[in-house]
């Protein structure tokens, strides 16, 4: 109740084995004591960060969706600059909830920098937050091993070895990769929940994929009306695959590419 997360969708033994791990690391032998210590200590919200780390599905990919990616390098980003050079305006702001270990602001940040000559005399920023600390330690540490970067290493595609040759560089050859440093200046990192009413700024995009699949139907409604109040009027919300905004559904307009969908606020 105090995150708003619902874990209705885990295995309850799968729970119980990952409090267990957490327990064994604390040398706490029965969830009673573990209660009783996160109450007695007042460490309720460092320790549901730490269970959530280990709990919550950090499972993710660079360009996740590729249709969705590929609209938003072609048509939406396109559409924006426009915009902001016949508004005269110099800012365009973009959203990244639920980062996971960080791979969905490098990707955004990888089709900036490819589009940088296009976003001359502009200022574009990345917001990238996630409820958990540690992904986001993770995420600004910016360092992949190979399993994390199975997008650009499964497919023989010159264009994605391009970018991955571009934008990673080999740590002492041990199959670790950090992220190229230019496209940390894009971002943003910091903790945040997206079920309190706490987006203050108005943004041109918000990516928010697979993120309210984890909440009950109310609590889907809550999120969905801050995303919404967060947007700017013709703002373009990224969603997953299998989620819509639910309760404002007339308040956007669907638009189809290919097998994906994206909604632009209305």
């Amino acid at each position: 109740a105090k995150t708003g997360q619902n874990i209705s969708k885990y295995n309850v033994t799968f729970l119980k084995t990952k409090i267990k791990e957490r327990l064994h690391k604390l040398s706490i032998t029965s969830f009673r004591e573990y209660f009783d210590k996160l109450i007695i200590d007042n460490v309720v919200d460092a320790e549901l960060d730490e269970l959530f780390y280990i709990i919550v599905n950090r499972e993710s990919d660079f360009f996740r969706y590729p249709e969705q990616c590929e609209f938003f390098n072609k048509y939406v980003l396109p559409e924006l600059i426009e915009s902001a050079y016949r508004k005269n305006e110099h800012n365009i702001k973009i959203l990244s909830v639920g980062i996971a270990l960080g791979q969905e602001p490098y990707s955004i940040a990888m089709i900036l920098e490819e589009n940088k000559e296009l976003l001359n005399g502009l200022n574009v920023t990345i917001d990238a937050v996630d409820v958990v600390q540690k992904n986001i330690e993770f995420a600004k540490r910016g360092e992949y091993d190979e399993s994390m970067l199975r997008y650009f290493l499964r497919y023989n595609d010159e264009h994605f070895k391009e970018f991955f040759n571009k934008y990673f560089i080999s740590l002492n050859g041990n199959r670790l990769y950090k992220i190229n440093e230019n496209l940390k200046e894009y971002i943003n990192f910091r903790k945040g929940d997206i079920t309190k009413n706490n987006i203050l700024e108005k943004y041109d995009i918000i990516f928010c994929r697979n993120v309210i699949i984890y909440f009950d139907d109310e609590k889907k409604k809550e999120v969905v009306r801050n995303l919404y109040k967060g947007l700017k009027d013709d703002g373009y919300l990224f969603l997953g695959h299998s989620e819509f905004p639910i309760g404002l559904r007339e308040k956007f307009k669907t638009i189809f590419h290919k097998k994906s969908v994206v909604y632009k606020k209305v």
